[in-house]
This record gives C-alpha cells, sequence and structure tokens, in this order.
C-alpha cells in the first residue's frame, strides 16, 4: 500500500466522519425520541461511514486525475448516501434537496473526468443506469406494487449515477442487492406485524445506500 493510498483513504475517512453526524443531524434534531440515542447514532453513523470511505479508496485507488474524480464522486455519494440512511431510519424522510445536490455534485465530477479523458461517451453508462433505475422504482411505485415513496425512486436513480462507472455488472447487483439485504429484515417486520397487531413502515433507503456501496466494494 503506497503512501498516497494511505493519504487518500485517512482523509476520505476523516471528512466522512466529519460530514455525516453534521448533514444528518440537521434534519434528525429534535426528532429522535432519545438524544443520547441521537448522539451514539451519529457517532456510529461517522465511523461507519469513514470506514466505507477508507474501503472505497482502497479498492478504487485513483491513478491520475480522472481517477481522483470518479473517487470524488463515490465519496460525495457515501457521505450523503450514510447521511439520508440514517435520516431515513430516524424520520422515514428522504430528503429531496440532499438528493439533488448529491446528483448535481456527482454529474459535474462525472463530467470533468468524461472531459479529462477525451471520452464523453464514458457519461452514457451513469446516464442509462440512472434512467433505467429511476423509471424502474417509479413504475413499482405507480403500480402499488410496494409501500416505497417518491424518495426513494429519486434515491434510486441517484445510485445508477456512482454505480455506472463501474459498469453493468455493478448496475445489476446494486439494483437486486437491495432487495436481498431488506428480505430477512421485511419478514421479522411481518411477523411482529401480525404477533402485536401494529404494523410498521419499513425504510428502504438504508438497503439502497448498502447495496451500492457494496456494489462499488465488490465490482471492479
Amino acid at each position: 500500500m503506497t503512501p498516497d493510498l494511505v493519504i487518500t483513504g485517512a482523509v476520505s475517512g476523516v471528512l466522512a466522519a466529519v460530514f455525516v453526524p453534521h448533514i444528518a443531524g440537521a434534519w434528525i434534531a429534535g426528532r429522535a425520541r432519545n438524544p443520547r440515542a441521537q448522539w451514539i447514532g451519529g457517532l456510529l453513523a461517522g465511523a461507519c461511514t469513514a470506514l466505507v470511505a477508507a474501503a472505497l479508496s482502497w479498492r478504487h485507488p485513483p491513478h491520475g486525475p480522472r481517477e481522483m474524480l470518479l473517487l470524488a464522486a463515490w465519496m460525495v455519494f457515501t457521505i450523503v448516501g450514510m447521511s439520508l440512511a440514517w435520516i431515513d431510519v430516524v424520520t422515514q424522510r428522504l430528503p429531496t434537496c440532499l438528493i439533488g445536490g448529491a446528483a448535481v455534485a456527482i454529474a459535474v465530477l462525472l463530467c470533468l473526468a468524461a472531459a479529462l479523458a477525451g471520452q464523453p461517451s464514458q457519461l452514457l453508462t451513469p446516464v442509462l443506469a440512472a434512467t433505467i433505475l429511476g423509471a424502474g422504482y417509479t413504475a413499482l411505485v405507480a403500480a402499488g406494487a410496494s409501500r416505497m415513496g417518491m424518495g426513494d425512486v429519486r434515491l434510486a436513480a441517484l445510485t445508477g449515477l456512482p454505480l455506472g462507472t463501474l459498469g453493468w455488472e455493478a448496475i445489476i447487483l446494486g439494483a437486486v442487492l437491495p432487495y436481498l439485504l431488506a428480505l430477512p429484515f421485511a419478514i421479522a417486520a411481518l411477523t411482529r406485524a401480525r404477533l402485536t397487531g401494529v404494523q410498521e413502515q419499513l425504510p428502504f433507503g438504508p438497503f439502497l445506500i448498502a447495496a451500492t456501496i457494496i456494489a462499488g466494494l465488490v465490482a471492479r
């Protein structure tokens, strides 16, 4: 492991650990039932994001300006995505402004990376992935086939941008994996609902985020 890679991973981890509690905390403030649990949640979210950021830096080490821009796009997704996951768990919401802001930032970084490579066609796969995932989740919501909301639709489209930088293998994995991750939790929620008669909404955002990060770590 080169010194540059160590520095990149360390800086990414520190930035992630600092930003996530502040971003998510601004939306969660006053909504958590237990302030102490909110503080512990912020600490855990920051630590987990730092580990993910460092792992992504190690898995996709930048060897030039273009790779650095692509890694920066993944860092933006990781920081905003982990914030969204925490917000969704606590408030059952996925703020549009965070998703939209992340989409714009990632799109700019991808455009700069394509311009440096002199290959505008590199933008085609991320754009197609975002469009297909967004359209697919829109169809599910419109058909009433799930209890997801439009926040999940927008988040699904957002995941297509970073996934698209790694190719269709990562895109397919990122599209299928959320349901596999959510399955045991859904079964547990249904079992609890039958026993207690109280049905709770299962936030899907965290599974979308986790699936995208896993695909980013697994794909080459």
